[in-house]
């Protein structure tokens, strides 16, 4: 059988951050063979996993299904096909287990990320955005930088496109346009009737800035969910429920018409800014549910602490990555593996897409806002 795994040119749509490894986990104590990596690889996710009592996955069941399909003879391709077997029902869709198979690297995701991926037109690349999108803009109000892409449409609505939330990471390559596109988010102009905040094909990125971006559009501090962190060696082991807040921007308020685009590649912290904004009285989200990938990677805790979720290496040097928190919504459900719903559904059309260059996402976008 070929080894069914994805290759790394995924893996930056799934990054929020990654977790140390930690001492106290003691995978050292599990040999370099084909079965001491299988232990290894069973406990770490028996301990580490945050989602036990949510993903439908039975990990008992499933070592007993797969312990003895594991032996000395066992190659790393063929161990590499038990583990994508013992992986593919999960709901993480951060998660990964990075591979190394006869010198080639390759990345093992649940079957329902790979699905999400296959399944995926790739067509709303920076390409589009940066070329014909940007072409659609009022000349005077237009700017592009690195995918990002912001001005006014029909001389009567704000929009802005975000292709990943990293501001922060890339305000030192040129810090001008990102002061000039927040103040563009946050300043609404009199003449003005609506803002579109493109957020489809959006890999995700940093958790800090879904406060400073969905922040542009409140005036009120609001709770937009709830997190809880894998704390112990135990499955059922977590700290109490912390809520997850968005503060009002300093930089001013935008109290315009909203619409949220979004598709299946709105991922991770676009998901968060999506499901934030949402909430507002003013904000209709339009396009496909999202990818559903919302609890985060990373989260800032460090030492012991680390040692419960994240992160871990097996003794082959394989490393797993999976989400160190359970994030649910304000409605009290979890969206994770599922994606987030929009307020209207529009599936995007790609033969019109390609015969015609229309999108009919953000005809129906700008369908919702006032005239």
């Amino acid at each position: 059988m070929k080894i069914k795994y994805l290759l790394l040119a995924f893996l930056t749509l799934f990054t929020l951050g990654c977790v140390k490894e930690d001492p106290f986990v003691e995978f050292d104590r599990y040999p370099n063979t084909p079965q001491g990596n299988f232990q290894a690889f069973w406990d770490g996710m028996s301990r580490k996993y945050a989602f036990w009592g949510y993903d439908p996955t039975n990990w008992d069941e499933v070592y007993d299904k797969y312990v003895n399909k594991v032996s000395d003879e066992t190659t790393d391709a063929e161990l590499a096909e038990i583990f994508d077997e013992m992986i593919k029902d999960l709901i993480d869709c951060h998660y990964e287990i990075q591979i190394v198979v006869d010198s080639t690297e390759g990345v093992l995701f649940p079957g329902l990320v790979k699905n999400k991926v296959s399944n995926y037109h790739f067509l709303l690349d920076n390409d589009y955005f940066e070329t014909k999108m940007f072409a659609r803009l009022s000349p005077g109000t237009r700017k592009k930088f690195n995918g990002f892409v912001y001005g006014v449409i029909d001389n009567k609505y704000q929009y802005i496109r975000i292709p990943a939330i990293d501001i922060f990471g890339n305000l030192a390559q040129n810090q001008q346009f990102f002061i000039d596109m927040v103040n563009f988010m946050a300043k609404p102009v009199p003449q003005y009737k609506g803002v579109i905040l493109d957020l489809r094909q959006n890999g995700g990125g940093n958790a800090d800035e879904v406060t400073f971006i969905a922040g542009n559009f409140t005036d009120k501090e609001l709770v937009v969910g709830q997190s809880r962190y894998k704390y112990g060696s135990n499955r059922n082991e977590f700290s109490p429920w912390v809520p997850q807040k968005i503060f009002p921007s300093t930089e001013g308020y935008n109290p315009l018409p909203l619409v949220v685009l979004c598709n299946g590649f709105t991922i991770s912290a676009a998901e968060r800014i999506t499901m934030a904004l949402s909430l507002l009285p003013q904000v209709t989200v339009v396009g496909e549910t999202t990818f559903g990938a919302q609890s985060a990677l990373f989260t800032g805790r460090e030492g012991r602490d680390a040692a419960y979720a994240g992160s871990f290496i097996l003794p082959n040097n394989w490393n797993i990555t999976t989400a160190v928190e359970v994030y649910r919504f304000a409605d009290g459900n979890l969206y994770e593996g599922v994606g987030f719903p929009p307020d209207i559904l529009v599936p995007f059309d790609v033969n019109l897409f390609k015969t015609t260059g229309r999108d009919n996402q953000l005809e129906r976008a700008l369908q919702v806002l006032p005239k």
